[in-house]
């Protein structure tokens, strides 16, 4: 790829990158005052909850142990499949 077709590619693809951010962003924050549970900060964010408690635990910010628990045995379950 030339500089020309990486300022195209960023031209194009750069604001939906800036927005993922800013999802993951305010996800993060609305789950850490408890405004949103894991599972819907994590559909906010884009990610699986399982990838939400990954960001989450980067952070420091604490994941209750039920909602971890859940988001595991969920996961499991869709493996299983």
């Amino acid at each position: 790829m030339d500089l020309n077709q990486l300022v195209t590619f960023i031209n194009l693809h750069g604001s939906t990158v800036g927005m993922a951010t800013k999802g993951l962003s305010s996800a993060l924050t609305l789950y850490g005052a408890r405004t949103l549970t894991l599972s819907q900060a994590a559909a906010q964010a884009g990610l699986s909850e399982a990838e939400f408690i990954e960001q989450l635990e980067r952070r420091g910010i604490e994941v209750t142990e039920s909602e971890r628990a859940a988001a595991l045995d969920a996961e499991s379950t869709v493996r299983a499949d």
